[in-house]
């Protein structure tokens, strides 16, 4: 299917409201030129109403242009414009309109007979006194009938487009080389050569109305066939041959025929004659070599396109390369995961049985000897049990590490004040230490599960290394509707600025474990579960006894409808 600008028209998605900053320069060439036409064409028409000489004759020994070839030429503008809006049917109306006109005009001469089309329309005032007043030249019907028939051509849609657009545009090509045979009888005065008949011949108006729409059609095509694509389309060696060969035939017709001889050798025509000459033959010439240039450019934009289109699937063939490789990396990593799981299920299962067979062997132990065991003797079995209990809580928090994220991951609405009010309960803080909430708290959907995990275990750790009679966990939270920002606050010892870091890397303490009991995870845990919500976690603190400040990002879908939680 051909778009706008070319010899074919996409009738479907036709329509008359098409925006003008819609049309393509092509386009333009060829709205332009219609205008023009129907101008003329009106203009003409307007000199019959009038019966003025001056606008239906342009020269005194010009033919005038009659009243049904100015209709004509109307027809045939308003069959320009419908191509360009892609209106099939009005297209259809005014070509076959003007199929009409000329075509029984046609037949007039050709049968010989007067069926009164001549003045159907007006009564001529000019010409008279012909012998057919009124009627069209048979070249001037014969090119109404050639551009008409393009016309509906180009109209049709086809599934072999270029077939149509190649007819279309020889036809076309021939009705200018007629225009243009016209045109060099004006030149060199062989009545012949611009009228097939002794009565009538095609006039200026007619000659140079015709060559400027095949003019401004071919340019149109040029433009978005030669310049804009990377190919050489299938009309245009037809068209090439076409318009040599009637200019060519042109020129050895009326330069050689015994009526253009006078002309050719008369002394006051002669310097213009040979420069006349000379310049048809150059544009024949430049005619000939522009097309072997476009030619050459369209085989050379092809090489381009095919080079461009070489490397475009090599980077396809590079991509899809790498999205296999990406998708491997993305199997081996899943199957890395696995095998940390299960290593975790092995460390706290396979791992914990004998921590609990040593334990109770040392129980046994303490039980049978009991009364005879040296006090020395008994410490060194607490010490045993202990750091066997340690070992299964190191444990246990290392398969918490590895699972961290990965479980229970469903997004739901969250209230975040009644969550810490939970967590507040399991901890079941020491009297001396109370735990409140700062400003409003938001009713958010978020990953419930892992920001309860992060502030059990923010909370926790402020209550468990708090170092003081009396004292307080903070929480408090700000944001918008996408990011939350919680920090919670204690009062105790605090952390020195050179710990900063190290605290959130796995089993790492501030105390040594003789003195608090703890793995290190869970600062490890806190910072793996916020940063796997693509959120950041910092503390601050001088550790000066002026306490610690965490704070964390997390995301939330959106607020919730409820009303903020009042503290």
């Amino acid at each position: 299917m051909i778009t706008s600008g070319t010899l074919g028209v996409d009738l479907d998605r036709a329509s008359w409201t098409r925006p003008l900053r819609r049309i393509s320069m092509p386009d333009w060439i060829i709205v332009v030129t219609a205008v023009l036409i129907i101008v003329n064409g009106l203009s003409m028409c307007v000199g019959w109403w009038m019966r003025s000489q001056s606008l239906v004759q342009w020269f005194a020994d010009d033919t005038p242009i009659h009243f049904n070839t100015a209709v004509g030429f109307i027809l045939l503008g308003i069959g320009e414009l419908g191509l360009v809006l892609r209106r099939g049917n009005l297209v259809n109306w005014a070509a076959g309109a003007v199929l009409a006109f000329a075509g029984a005009e046609m037949a007039e001469w050709i049968l010989g007979i007067d069926v009164g089309i001549d003045t159907l329309l007006a009564a001529p005032f000019v010409g008279a006194d012909a012998l057919h007043p009124g009627r069209m030249s048979a070249n001037t019907a014969a090119c109404f009938l050639l551009v008409g028939g393009a016309q509906i051509l180009m109209s049709r849609q086809k599934k072999d487009v270029a077939v149509t657009t190649t007819a279309a545009v020889i036809m076309k090509t021939i009705a200018g080389g007629i225009a243009f045979i016209a045109l060099l009888g004006y030149v060199v005065r062989l009545k012949s050569a611009h009228g097939w008949s002794e009565s009538v011949g095609m006039g200026v108006a007619s000659w140079s109305g015709f060559l400027l729409i095949i003019v401004a059609r071919i340019a149109a095509l040029w433009k978005r066939d030669l310049i804009d694509q990377p190919k050489l389309p299938d009309w245009f060696l037809p068209f090439l041959g076409t318009a040599v060969a009637s200019l060519c035939i042109g020129l050895i017709w009326v330069f050689n025929s015994p009526g253009a001889r006078p002309f050719m050798a008369d002394p006051t025509y002669a310097l213009s004659a040979r420069r006349i000459s000379v310049t048809i033959v150059l544009s024949v010439g430049a005619l000939i070599l522009l097309g072997t240039i476009s030619v050459l450019v369209a085989r050379h934009k092809a090489i381009l396109a095919l080079h461009q289109a070489g490397e475009l699937r090599v980077q396809i063939l590079k991509r899809a390369e790498a999205e296999r490789e990406l998708s491997l990396n993305n199997q081996n990593l899943a199957r890395s995961n696995r095998d940390l799981e299960d290593f975790a299920y092995v460390a706290s299962h396979d791992l914990k049985a004998p921590l609990r067979g040593i334990d109770n062997a040392a129980k046994w132990l303490e039980e049978d000897l009991r009364g005879s065991l040296s006090d020395e003797s008994q410490n060194i079995l607490l010490l045993m049990r202990n750091r066997i209990n340690r070992m299964e809580k190191l444990l246990d928090d290392l398969l918490t590490y590895s699972r961290a994220g990965r479980t229970d991951t469903a997004v739901m609405d969250t209230n975040v004040r009644n969550m810490i009010d939970n967590i507040v309960q399991v901890l079941s803080p020491p009297a001396h230490i109370k735990v409140r909430v700062e400003g409003d708290l938001p009713v958010v959907v978020t990953a419930s599960a892992q920001l309860e995990q992060v502030l059990r275990n923010l909370i926790n750790n402020a209550i468990k290394h708090h170092d003081k009679q009396q004292g307080e966990v903070v929480v408090s939270c700000k944001g918008n509707e996408d990011v939350m920002e919680f920090h919670v606050r204690d009062d105790g010892p605090g952390i020195a600025p050179e710990f900063h870091d190290s605290i959130f890397k796995l089993f790492q303490t501030l105390k040594r474990r003789d003195e608090m009991e703890g793995s290190g995870m869970g600062l490890a845990v806190v910072k793996k579960l916020v940063e796997q919500q693509n959120s950041s976690i910092s503390v601050r603190s001088e550790g000066d006894g002026k306490g610690a400040e965490f704070r964390f990002t997390w995301p939330a879908s959106h607020m919730a409808d409820e009303e903020p939680v009042n503290a």
